[in-house]
């Protein structure tokens, strides 16, 4: 007993203070935590009240503090052949299920058990309250060289909702959606959206697209849209946004649905009615 702790004392410290330099001193993105601890049956590392700054998702105003975060080893994957770890992180109502693996080929992440609360994504964007919902997300991800290579996303909500509040000028009346469903997948700078489905037969918007973004690296704000779908839209929000009105004024419909291209910028997107098809 005397002699294990002998052994594993210095290296506990030694690990620790090394985690400690690679954690807080990471220019680009230091972490704060109030406490950390490290586990060494299947090896791991996990903090109390892990913060996030909002350097590290270009948001300087903002940070983000995890309750809970791990990261750990997992079981060897037989195939492909490598390690896989398991890194978990709580905030509030969002729980993060992620599932790094390392393999001789390439990496891999695989997401699963996540739930994004609007409360996180709304630290992550300019806007403080954005939209509200819980949103469940399950994926795998391909790395290559450090960078996407392939991937595959569904993220579904059964409360989704947008607030009150001014985008661009134009003052968006409250919508409760409900529904957001998006089917996609990423090759190399391109999410190929399959399907996007927001609203449903009770909600005072209802819609349907695919097609193809164009991602920007620079700014995402500059990604480039080509979607086509249909769109369904009260009469009440009609009135509420006289551009909708305009836009829509003698334009064809079939089944209470309006047919519509997407093309320009996701921060400048240019909307076109097209006949029904």
């Amino acid at each position: 007993f005397v002699v294990t702790l002998m052994i594993n004392l210095p290296v506990a410290s030694g690990l620790q203070s090394l985690i400690e330099k690679q954690v807080l001193r990471n220019p680009r993105c230091p972490l704060a935590y109030k406490e950390m601890d490290l586990s060494f049956f299947l090896p791991g590392v996990s903090f109390e009240d892990l913060t996030i700054p909002g350097r590290c998702f270009q948001n300087p105003s903002k940070s983000i503090q995890f309750n809970d975060a791990s990261f750990k080893m997992s079981f060897p994957s037989f195939w492909p052949i490598g390690i896989k770890t398991k890194l978990e992180a709580k905030y509030e109502d969002t729980l993060i299920n992620i599932f790094p693996r390392f393999t001789i080929s390439g990496h891999s992440i695989q997401i699963s058990n996540t739930t994004l609360s609007s409360s996180f994504l709304n630290q992550l964007t300019p806007s403080p309250n954005l939209v509200t919902g819980d949103f469940d997300v399950k994926g795998n991800i391909e790395l290559k060289s450090n960078q996407i290579d392939s991937a595959h996303l569904l993220i579904n909500s059964n409360n989704f909702f947008i607030p009150p509040q001014t985008i661009s000028g134009i003052m968006i009346p409250s919508l409760p959606l409900k529904k957001f469903e998006l089917a996609a997948n990423v090759v190399k700078n391109k999410l190929q959206i399959k399907a996007l489905r927001i609203g449903n037969n009770l909600s005072n918007i209802q819609g349907e697209f695919k097609g193809n973004i164009q991602l920007s690296k620079a700014n995402i704000a500059f990604s480039r849209i080509d979607l086509q779908g249909k769109i369904k839209i009260s009469k009440e929000i009609q009135e509420a946004l006289p551009i909708i009105r305009l836009l829509l004024n003698g334009k064809k419909k079939k089944n209470g649905f309006y047919f519509l291209t997407l093309s320009g910028t996701l921060g400048a997107p240019q909307p076109k009615i097209v006949d029904p098809q």
